[in-house]
C-alpha cells in the first residue's frame, strides 16, 4: 500500500482540507497563521467581525501538527500578515486610520494570547518544545517583506507597533526576492532593527564549513 492510500494519509488530507477552508485570498485580506487551541474559534470569529467593519477580510490557518523547516528558526512561528496592497494603502492614507488601529488592536490581543506559550515543533523525524514567537509580517512588494517580532511588555509592543509604519516608509524595495527580514524592536534606541536572514544563513554555512 502506498503512502497516499494509507488511512493515516487520508486522515491527514481530510484535516488539511478542513483547515484550508479558512484561508482566503485577495488584496483586502489580513491573514493569521496560528496554533490551536491557543486561539479559539470564537476569537477567530471576533477578529473576522472586527475587520469586516473596516472593509477588510480575515483569513486564518491552523499550523498545529504541521511539520516545519529549519528556516523557521529565522521566521515567526505565528504571525498576522499584511499584503503589499494593504501596506501601501496604510502608508498612503487611502485606508482609514480606523483600519490600521483595528489591525493593531487585534495584533495586541493575539500577542496577549501567545506570550509565554510553548508549542511542539515537528521535523522529519523529531519533535521539540519551542517558545512561541509572534508578530506582524508586512510586505512592501513581491520581493520585499519584514517580519516584526513582538516581544516584551505590552507597553514595549505598543510602542513598537506605533513605529512600524515609519520604519516601512524608510525601506527601499529589493530588486529581487529576499526572504523576509527578521525585525526586532530595540527598546533603548526606540527603533526597529532588521536582520538579513539570507546573509545570516550564508554566515552560518561558512562557519560550519570551517569546522
Amino acid at each position: 500500500m502506498s503512502l497516499i492510500e494509507s488511512e493515516a494519509w487520508k486522515q491527514f488530507a481530510a484535516l488539511e482540507k478542513e483547515k484550508r477552508k479558512s484561508v482566503k485570498y485577495g488584496e483586502d485580506v489580513i491573514h493569521l497563521d496560528y496554533f490551536s487551541p491557543i486561539i479559539s474559534n470564537e476569537e477567530l470569529k471576533n477578529f473576522d467581525e472586527q475587520l469586516s467593519k473596516v472593509g477588510l477580510r480575515f483569513s486564518s490557518y491552523d499550523k498545529s501538527g504541521q511539520m516545519t523547516a529549519s528556516l523557521e528558526d529565522f521566521a515567526l512561528l505565528s504571525a498576522i500578515a499584511l499584503n503589499d496592497t494593504t501596506v501601501k494603502a496604510i502608508l498612503d492614507n487611502t485606508l482609514s486610520t480606523l483600519a490600521w488601529e483595528t489591525i493593531k488592536f487585534i495584533t495586541l490581543n493575539l500577542y496577549r494570547k501567545m506570550r509565554g506559550k510553548v508549542i511542539t515543533k515537528y521535523t522529519h523525524n523529531t519533535s521539540e518544545e519551542k517558545p512561541m514567537t509572534f508578530g506582524m509580517n508586512a510586505s512592501l512588494d513581491e520581493n520585499t517583506a519584514y517580519s516584526f517580532k513582538l516581544d516584551g511588555s505590552e507597553e514595549t509592543v505598543l510602542k513598537g507597533m506605533d513605529k512600524i509604519l515609519d520604519f516601512l516608509r524608510e525601506q527601499k524595495p529589493n530588486s529581487h526576492y529576499k526572504f523576509p527580514h527578521l525585525t526586532t524592536y530595540n527598546e533603548q534606541a526606540e527603533d526597529w532593527q532588521s536582520l538579513d536572514v539570507e546573509d545570516e544563513i550564508r554566515k552560518m554555512v561558512k562557519e560550519r564549513k570551517k569546522n
